[in-house]
């Protein structure tokens, strides 16, 4: 009787864990990009894939952390997309103003496939993260607007947004450009 018992509970446990499907999640993608603040050129770049939400947004819910520098010991400047509070992007804060990014890992902008036509900036679409800034946004789209990967996202109605990341206020040389387009 024991046995017929335990026989019939493996036969259920083995057709109730048969009979689940896994079904793949879909994702709201995020292309970041790296643009040297002082000549407007295109440095580096990756995609970050996140859990797609049933709620749209109509801009950028980015969340910026920052860990000051303290006794001599570098700090960090972290970018979180709020609705899931995936990181973004971190940079080190440090008395030098050296530029390290410590996340994502980015692909040189000189492996990015180029188109031969330029993409335009839909308007009034730029966001300020932790802005205002005063620098004009022509010239930094105008470092990524012949990208086929901003192409892909930009016909696909993102949310774009730009971030200035400073290692320190004084270095201006190593700052950057943070460009982010979220395809939700």
């Amino acid at each position: 009787m024991m046995k017929k018992i335990l026989v019939l509970l493996i036969a259920a446990v083995l057709i109730y864990g048969c009979e689940a499907e896994s079904n793949p999640t879909e994702e709201s993608q995020m292309v970041v990009y790296l643009v040297d603040y002082e000549s407007n050129a295109f440095q580096a770049g990756t995609v970050l894939n996140f859990s797609k939400l049933n709620i749209s947004y109509d801009q950028l819910e980015i969340d910026i952390e920052i860990d000051p520098i303290e006794n001599n010991l570098d700090g960090a400047v972290s970018l979180l997309y709020d609705p899931t509070n995936d990181k973004i992007f971190e940079g080190s804060l440090n008395i030098d103003g050296n530029a390290s990014i410590n996340f994502p890992g980015m692909t040189p902008g000189a492996d990015f496939y180029v188109i031969d036509n330029t993409v335009s900036l839909p308007p009034n679409t730029m966001e300020d993260i932790g802005g205002p800034y005063n620098e004009s946004v022509g010239n930094i789209w105008n470092a990524i607007d012949q990208l086929g990967l901003t192409e892909i996202f930009v016909n696909n109605d993102p949310l774009i947004g730009r971030f200035l990341y400073k290692p320190n206020e004084t270095n201006v040389e190593n700052w950057k450009w943070i460009i982010m387009l979220l395809d939700q």
